[in-house]
């Protein structure tokens, strides 16, 4: 998860009107280890929450990168990060 979407998450949790008993179930949630934690790194299509993942959709999940300065004119995109 990107950091907009993380700070966008952040967001959304301390607008919530949490009890103390939620917020230690958010936080045990989170301690939990998730599945992309055991993805096995072999060549063959893995289920992976539900979905197979093909190993060349495996391959390039995470080898993007996005330089601020290129789409900082970009006021569709702005938008879109700013939900």
């Amino acid at each position: 998860m990107g950091t907009v979407s993380m700070n966008n998450l952040w967001s959304f949790i301390q607008g919530l009107s949490l009890t103390a008993s939620d917020r230690r179930w958010l936080a045990s949630k989170l301690l939990e280890p998730s599945g992309s934690d055991m993805i096995p790194s072999n060549d063959t299509a893995t289920d992976i929450g539900g979905y197979i993942i093909s190993p060349k959709r495996r391959k390039l999940m995470g080898c993007v990168t996005i330089d601020p300065k290129d789409i900082e004119s970009d006021e569709r995109l702005k938008y879109i990060l700013s939900k």
